[in-house]
């Protein structure tokens, strides 16, 4: 990769065959992306449909690129919440439920009767 962005010159065309085979994710391809753009060099990608040499091509690819970072956010945001204290705990340590109780009386039950 690196041999074939040093032979690229300004007004060539990088024909791939699909976008997720020239970046590892999408942060790379985006920064790939800007430092073709800065030489003057477009991408097409043969199966997305995608050309950067219109205004059309590169609206696309950068519309593809901001839902995929929302997805990643999404993802990101999803999973500091399944990490996180539930309802009622504190950061890390034992929930209230399961912790010891002082020996001696037990707790008092509340009664059975209901009132209105």
């Amino acid at each position: 990769m690196t041999h074939l962005l040093k032979v690229l010159r300004k007004g060539n065309q990088l024909v791939i065959y699909k976008l997720n085979r020239l970046g590892r994710n999408f942060n790379h391809l985006i920064k790939l992306m800007g430092e073709l753009e800065e030489r003057g060099i477009d991408l097409v990608s043969l199966t997305d449909a995608i050309d950067t040499s219109s205004s059309m091509g590169r609206f696309i690819f950068r519309m593809f690129a901001s839902l995929a970072e929302l997805q990643a956010d999404w993802i990101k945001e999803d999973t500091s919440l399944g990490l996180g204290p539930g309802p009622g705990e504190k950061r890390g340590g034992v929930p209230p439920a399961c912790q010891r109780r002082p020996k001696g009386k037990p707790p008092a039950r509340p009664s059975s009767t209901l009132s209105f």
